[in-house]
Parts: C-alpha cells; structure tokens; sequence
C-alpha cells in the first residue's frame, strides 16, 4: 500500500515526522515481508525505487510464482515525508534509500549492530505449497457423490 499525503503508517521509522505526527512519530515500525510470510505467503522479496532491474526481476517471479506471493518496493515521498525528514527532493530521497538497502546475501553476514537503520533487498523466502483454489477444489470433489449426480 501507499500513504499518499505524508501520513505515517507500520512502516515509519520512530522519530520521523509525517502530516499525522508532526511531532515524531513514536510507534516501532514492522517488517511487512515478516508478516506477508507468517501469512502465508510462498514467495515474498523486497526491492526498492532505486534498484529498478532487480525490483523488475522479484516482480516477474512473483507474478509467475504459484501461490500467494509478495514483494515490497521502498520507496518515499519526497514532497511530504521528505521534506518533513530532511530531504527535500526526489534525488535526495532515492540516495537515502540506496544508502540504506543491502542485499540478501551482503546481510547474512551482517551483525545486527550492522543492520540497526538499514533494510535488506532481495528474495527473502520462497516455498512451494498448494494454492489455495487447487485444496478447495480437492475439497469439491471430495464432496461429491460417489455416481456425480444429485444423489437421486
């Protein structure tokens, strides 16, 4: 989803200012590719504005991955958020993204000293399960009368 006039949402670091808390936000943020997994998602990646070639490839996986599937793409508002938080412009704000993500792999090896402030990019899960339409229609014929009909 997208806040589109500066609100904070889940995701807003602590201490940020938005149009719904000028005086700092004071909520912890959370990991929306955490919860889109506890979910049940099978497929879950996150990439950013910055990172356009990437983001192009998780989309592609996800759109062609069998099941419930989520990417998340970081990006800010360099007209409301930006401008409350100390960047007042669309480069500025790009930068500040691309200074903060690191790569899946990069962060495996990452202490989480390193991590404080900072997001990982990349595929983050993937899993193979049944979806959801295929385990109802195995409920549909589970259901059915052995002759198909009506049960006359």
């Amino acid at each position: 989803y997208g806040m589109t006039g500066g609100q904070y949402s889940p995701t807003t670091h602590p201490g940020d200012r938005a149009t719904t808390a000028p005086y700092r936000h004071i909520e912890r943020e959370f990991d929306l590719c955490e919860l889109a997994r506890a979910a049940g998602a099978t497929y879950v990646a996150r990439g950013t504005a910055y990172h356009v070639q990437p983001l192009v490839g998780y989309l592609t996986r996800a759109i062609k991955h069998k099941g419930f599937s989520f990417v998340e793409v970081v990006s800010s508002c360099p007209v409301y958020y930006g401008r409350q938080n100390g960047h007042p412009d669309a480069p500025g704000m790009l930068a500040w993204i691309a200074e903060r993500a690191v790569p899946a792999k990069q962060a495996e090896k990452m202490g989480p000293a390193e991590l404080a402030g900072r997001f990982i990019i990349g595929e983050l899960y993937e899993a193979e399960a049944p979806e959801y339409i295929e385990e109802y229609m195995r409920l549909v014929r589970r259901a059915q009368p052995p002759d198909g009909g009506g049960g006359r």
